[in-house]
């Protein structure tokens, strides 16, 4: 790909071109992975096997089984986006004091304390947010554990955080759809994922880490895009991408040649979104019957209310000691990802491998004054291939003092010794110089390895007594 992307005439490749995954193929793999987690069992009171019975949804056509994959993905996404918002007023409708949905729906309109929900909403926010409730459930004896509240406690935040990344993609805020990432990276290395694993992470490392802060400036800038520059209307690249190679697909012809080919991919495929433009524009002016080009979701407002009234009917948003004990475990993604990433190996693999693969070169960039106006500028350092350079420096420094020590030995034997005495200074301090360089290297990146290889993991735990207690309980 990066040798037919080079321009002719130039040599080399594109070697100085990052590639990282793009943000929707993410965003797929990220529902595969939590259909594999909340698939469960039809006998599961909170499994997405179960809903797809209650919902009579086609199971063959959402979910493949021998591949153990997803086949529809705007089918499986709909149906967990349901069964999340059945969850999601569920809940809301057990803390306002109902017990049934349609009439907490109405009264929620007509309510003349609107503050009252707000409070709920956000009580619910906070309830969720933190990450290590399910972890406690979990960890709680057997007898006293309620899987049924632990895996709708699990499919609202992994629901939650998938919905903030999509819908920040959507608005084309990239600086909150990191915050999701964040969380991706540890989901995925808490499962069998193995390559979006490493995808995320070296993602993460190059924007933390690895990349200026002009390249990661530029990486947020363009990952999305707006193609129809309508608000709410942006997309990743790589669905974009996906969407001009179905438009080139479309147009290949049936007497596929070299020269067809040629054709399509240097004169048709850049032309494409002008075809576009000239398919609406010529819509618009011979006035053709349209049904227009955006597809509309269907209303969920029935679907979502079987969940919540199912939800209410079992009273899930109540912890009850020791129910649905013989019910599938719902894995904890973010502290297996925790457990995983906490024993360093990965990361000391993944480090050793980016520096075989790549060369990578630690850098660090200091601010300059410039000319002193007040206009600074960032400049890079190649702090490894600096040291190399300071010690072959020194190397030739050494070697041409001998042989200048030498050709003076021979031309001048009878030199003085304050003459010598001063070279020997003069050659003391120019060492010393270099041992400053080194220590000021090291002592700047972290060369020492016991520094490289330690990883250290901080927790928490100084809660209140009280906010112990409610979080223990796992109510909502």
């Amino acid at each position: 790909m990066k040798s037919e992307c080079t321009p002719k005439g130039l040599k080399g490749s594109l070697n100085y071109v990052d590639s990282v995954t793009g943000w929707f193929h993410l965003q797929m793999q990220i529902l595969v992975l939590l259909y594999r987690t909340h698939l469960g069992e039809s006998r599961d009171l909170c499994s997405l096997e179960h809903w797809i019975t209650v919902l009579e949804r086609n199971r063959n056509r959402l979910w493949d089984a021998q591949k153990d994959c997803v086949k529809n993905y705007r089918a499986c996404e709909d149906l967990f986006e349901t069964v999340l918002d059945g969850y999601i007023v569920g809940a809301l409708t057990k803390s306002r004091g109902y017990t049934d949905t349609a009439e907490f729906l109405s009264s929620a309109t007509k309510d003349k304390q609107p503050e009252l929900l707000s409070d709920a909403i956000k009580a619910l926010a906070t309830h969720l947010a933190s990450m290590n409730l399910p972890a406690m459930l979990q960890g709680k004896p057997k007898e006293e554990r309620d899987r049924v509240l632990e895996s709708m406690t699990l499919f609202m935040q992994h629901g939650l955080t998938m919905r903030n990344f999509k819908m920040a993609m959507r608005d084309g805020d990239s600086g909150r759809a990191l915050a999701s990432l964040s969380y991706y990276t540890l989901w995925f290395h808490g499962s069998s994922h193995r390559k979006y694993a490493m995808e995320t992470m070296h993602l993460t490392a190059c924007l933390k880490e690895y990349w200026s802060p002009a390249y990661v400036q530029f990486y947020m800038d363009n990952c999305l895009i707006n193609p129809s520059s309508r608000a709410g209307a942006f997309m990743a690249d790589d669905f974009f991408g996906e969407w001009m190679i179905a438009q080139a697909k479309a147009r290949i012809p049936h007497n596929y040649t070299s020269a067809t080919d040629h054709y399509l991919r240097n004169t048709i495929s850049p032309q494409l979104m002008f075809f576009r433009e000239v398919r609406l524009k010529m819509t618009a002016e011979t006035e053709a019957t349209t049904f227009g080009y955006h597809s509309t979701a269907v209303k969920k407002v029935i679907d979502v209310t079987v969940v919540c009234d199912a939800v209410l009917d079992a009273d899930v948003c109540t912890f009850q000691a020791g129910r649905a004990l013989a019910d599938s475990e719902t894995m904890d993604l973010f502290a297996q990802g925790l457990v995983v990433l906490g024993s360093a190996d990965r990361l000391e693999k993944y480090k050793k491998q980016m520096v075989k693969d790549f060369h990578l070169n630690r850098k660090q960039y200091v601010y300059c004054e410039g000319d002193g106006s007040g206009s600074g500028y960032e400049h890079e350092i190649d702090c490894d291939r600096n040291r190399d350079r300071d010690r072959d420096g020194d190397r030739d420094r050494d070697s041409d003092r001998d042989s200048a020590s030498n050709s003076d030995r021979d031309k001048d034997s009878n030199s003085n010794s304050a003459r010598d005495t001063e070279g020997e200074r003069d050659a003391s301090d120019s060492e010393d110089d270099g041992d400053d360089v080194m220590e000021l290297d090291g002592i700047g990146l972290g060369d020492s390895d016991d520094e490289q290889s330690e990883v250290e993991q901080d927790y928490d735990d100084d809660d209140d007594d009280d906010d112990a207690e409610e979080e223990e309980s796992g109510n909502f």
